[in-house]
């Protein structure tokens, strides 16, 4: 019989917000991210937070702190972002998520991290909560072992990640029909289509709308939407409280 897995993204499904921010101030600590660049940071942080991303402020997050890198060594890189996944990221994660990881485990399924963020910071999260394996964006070092400032292949994002999870589910011989996705972004539709059980967690407007019209789960861990769905009447429909949630969310972050 073939066997079963789940798989996990990082932001805004095991942590809130972005765990590429964390790191940049982290670098920045280190001396390595300047403050104007911790502050475009932040800036497009925010605007991501309330949903105005655009590809263009990603990339730019992302090229920026892979520049930051260049010319330093990869053991050095590790060991701060193994300070970081303990002292930064593993207390962000949301505790229902944490038991939803230790859950699939107990019933004998691989757990997998698959993130954006580089494998540095996956690989030890992925560790610390007792999961399979992680896989993450793969940043390019020399025969020296220091950074060039370019990726092996694609960010594991979108269509990348759908490839990387096809992958592992051939290697492993894996059913996908009963494999579980973990994602918040409409990003992964495709992924979340082509296994038997997509979960939407603090989704996006998009991805709400397709995981409400499928039947999909949903997972709505982000602390003022919770309390609104929870504190409802119960003639007031699933849908409306969600809804509500979500527009709570927003005009949340963007009051800050």
């Amino acid at each position: 019989m073939t066997g079963s897995a789940a798989f996990f993204d990082l932001d805004h499904v095991l942590i809130p917000g972005s765990s590429l921010f964390l790191m940049a101030r982290d670098l920045r600590s280190h001396d390595v991210y300047r403050a104007g660049d911790l502050m475009r940071t932040g800036a497009r942080r925010t605007r991501i937070r309330m949903a105005r991303e655009s590809d263009r402020d990603l990339d730019a997050m992302r090229q920026e702190a892979l520049s930051s890198i260049t010319g330093r060594s990869q053991v050095e890189v590790k060991a701060w972002c193994r300070q970081l996944a303990a002292y930064e990221i593993l207390p962000r994660v949301y505790p229902d998520m944490a038991k939803m990881i230790a859950a699939h485990c107990a019933a004998g399924d691989h757990t997998y991290l698959v993130t954006a963020a580089p494998l540095e910071l996956a690989e030890p999260v992925a560790r610390s909560l007792d999961m399979t394996r992680a896989l993450g964006s793969i940043a390019e070092t020399d025969v020296g072992g220091r950074y060039t400032g370019k990726l092996v292949g694609e960010r594991l994002q979108g269509v990348a990640r759908g490839a990387a999870i096809a992958a592992i589910a051939d290697r492993e011989d894996l059913d996908l029909r009963r494999c579980h996705v973990y994602s918040n972004t409409i990003d992964d539709k495709q992924l979340l289509t082509g296994v038997g059980h997509p979960h939407a967690v603090n989704p996006d407007l998009k991805l709400w709308k397709v995981a409400v019209r499928r039947g999909w789960a949903v997972h709505e861990l982000r602390p003022i939407r919770r309390q609104i769905l929870v504190g409802a009447p119960p003639f007031v429909p699933i849908s409306a409280l969600i809804g509500l949630g979500y527009a709570a969310g927003i005009l949340r972050s963007r009051r800050r």
